[in-house]
């Protein structure tokens, strides 16, 4: 647990030294378009959807605190990545950028956005390297324990190109 805290740092500053510290970026404001700019109590929670693996845990401030992404990797948003130790010696190394949760009262539209800056998997024999962008966006029902979303999610790898997948329609609910 050590050596993977220590392997998380070293990536973590020489990032930051390669593309400078983005201090402030990591979780925006969470609210839009309220006069003072609470999160509703009603969203504070964790948040499972139908259709997915994905996770959100929402503080009472707005921010996103922890999440499982759809892939699976579990993240503590203030430690800012995650270092996992894979089969056959395989270790995959991810880097947060922001992740961000903004509701609008007026047309109960809840969107996230979650962004793994950069993340590089090591096999034995190599290594492949990208980044990930998530998007859900919908709206919360009025019994303020569904939130129907649309996900799109787009990514690169590097030497690989771009990919993005079709939108997908998830209906989360508040489950904590």
């Amino acid at each position: 647990m050590t050596k993977k805290i220590l392997v998380l740092t070293v990536y973590v500053v020489v990032f930051s030294v390669l593309w400078g510290c983005q201090e402030g970026q990591w979780i925006l404001p969470p609210t839009s378009g309220s006069e003072d700019d609470t999160f509703p109590e009603f969203l504070v929670g964790t948040w499972k959807p139908d259709k997915s693996r994905w996770v959100l845990t929402f503080e009472p401030d707005g921010h996103i605190s922890k999440m499982r992404h759809s892939v699976g990797m579990e993240f503590d948003v203030a430690e800012g990545g995650l270092v996992e130790q894979w089969r056959n010696n395989a270790e995959a190394i991810y880097v947060l950028g922001s992740c961000e949760a903004q509701y609008n009262p007026e047309t109960r539209e809840l969107s996230v956005t979650v962004v793994i800056e950069h993340c590089i998997i090591n096999f034995p024999d190599g290594s492949i390297e990208g980044n990930f962008h998530d998007y859900l966006t919908g709206r919360v029902l009025e019994d303020g324990m569904t939130w129907n979303a649309t996900w799109t999610s787009t990514g690169e790898i590097i030497g690989g190109g771009l990919s993005s997948s079709a939108p997908k329609q998830l209906t989360f609910t508040k489950v904590d």
